[in-house]
């Protein structure tokens, strides 16, 4: 079963310190014990991540003034960091699996076929910026567990601003 981690609660990790509408603050991905948990910092209290820390990757956001509910995904940098750190725990297979598909979506991947028909066991994806392929595992899911999955990185990837 997967940790549902909260949206952004517009409340500022560090200070505690309500982030009110319009205001900027940063969002971090960070790998914790195996889990990926997602911190929202104030502007004041950021700090850019340094190098050998637990972070993902972080990006920018605003929270959204009132009415204007516009949903965001993180930056494509944030999802391949996210990306290449599924490809080495395997027993994340299906979040890998879930995320691949999402980035076949937003064209950060394209799908590539071998021959006329795709393997049934595996994607086979060609990464348009790093100019590599991958071939990942398909994971059957019934419909709740596709869904906690993609719940999942909604959680931590999207936001509203």
């Amino acid at each position: 079963m997967i940790d549902s981690i909260p949206r952004c609660t517009r409340i500022c990790c560090k200070t505690r310190r309500p982030i009110k509408p319009g205001e900027l603050f940063y969002s971090m991905l960070v790998a914790d014990k195996g889990q990926y948990k997602r911190l929202d910092y104030s502007a004041e209290a950021w700090q850019e991540p340094k190098v050998g820390d637990e972070a993902v990757g972080w990006w920018e956001s605003k929270i959204s003034l009132q009415g204007d509910r516009k949903i965001k995904l993180a930056p494509n940098d944030i999802l391949l960091n996210l990306f290449d750190e599924l490809l080495d725990e395997p027993e994340k297979a299906n979040i890998l699996y879930v995320l691949t598909l999402l980035m076949i979506r937003r064209r950060i991947f394209r799908y590539e076929r071998e021959g006329e028909e795709p393997e049934s066991d595996h994607l086979l994806v060609y990464a348009l910026r790093r100019e590599t392929t991958y071939t990942i595992p398909v994971v059957a899911m019934t419909e709740e567990e596709m869904n906690e999955v993609q719940e999942y990185l909604a959680s931590l990837l999207y936001s509203i601003g």
